[in-house]
This record gives structure tokens, sequence and C-alpha cells, in this order.
């Protein structure tokens, strides 16, 4: 997995370098964000790695993270999909399945949050204008 972090961060730095930023290349850099998050924690969860190979895979996606940043840095619209609030786009989504594919690994689907039904009572209604006067001239019942 982090040999294809590594190929596509290097290839999101060097768009960012040549200032080529397409559309492509924030949902890449999202991506990357993202799948680089979920390894480390794996790696840090993983109980049969033995240490100095943890230590080693840590090293290597301190240093993609690195290049996270310092692309980041040359691009600071970048900044903004760090943020762990920020949803994560259908193109961010679809290239992270990819990236997991060429791992060898197999996309988990996510779920996507269920669109909230309105209220039928907040539903928007016509009220008359002597019903509103009358609210607003009793403020506190």
């Amino acid at each position: 997995m982090i040999q294809v972090l590594a190929r596509h961060v290097r290839q999101v730095e060097t768009a960012v370098q040549k200032g080529a930023i397409a559309s492509s290349v924030a949902p890449r850099f999202q991506a990357i964000a993202l799948l680089a998050r979920e390894e480390r924690n794996r790696i840090k969860a993983d109980t049969e790695i033995g240490e100095s190979r943890r230590s080693n895979e840590l090293k290597r996606l301190d240093g993609i993270a690195t290049i996270l940043a310092q692309t980041a840095a040359r691009n600071p619209a970048l900044f903004e999909l760090l943020a762990d609030e920020v949803p994560i786009s259908d193109q961010a989504r679809s290239v992270r399945r990819e990236m997991l594919e060429q791992a060898g690994e197999t996309p988990v689907e996510e779920e996507k949050p269920a669109a909230a039904e309105p209220d039928p009572t907040q539903l928007r209604r016509v009220e008359p204008d002597s019903v509103v006067a009358a609210q607003l001239s009793r403020p506190f019942l």
C-alpha cells in the first residue's frame, strides 16, 4: 500500500510543481491523505508485525505526509482538504478505490449518509398575516 501511496503522492507533487493544477489533483490529494491516515492507524494497531518493521513503515508514511505538507504549502487551497470535517468528494472516493485495487486490497464500500427526511411538521406552511401579528403581539406565550 505504501508503494502505491508514494507513487501517487509524487504524481501530485509533480503536477503542483509544474503549476498544472487540474481538477483531478485535489481529489487525488484528498484520497492520498485519507489512505495515509488509515494506513498509519492500521500499522499502529497491528500487533503481529515486529517493532523494526513497524518503525520502518511509519517512517515511510512520515515521508509521504511530509511530501503532502510541502505540496499543500505550494498550493494553499489543498490545506482545506486535510481537515477531518471536510466531506469526501465522489471523485476522491473513486480515486481511493482505484488506489486500494492497485495495492491488491479489496475496497470496503463506505455507507453514504442518508439524507434526512424533513419533518412533516416543519414543512413550509402559509400563515395568515393576522396569525403572525397575533404571535408578535404576545411573544412570551
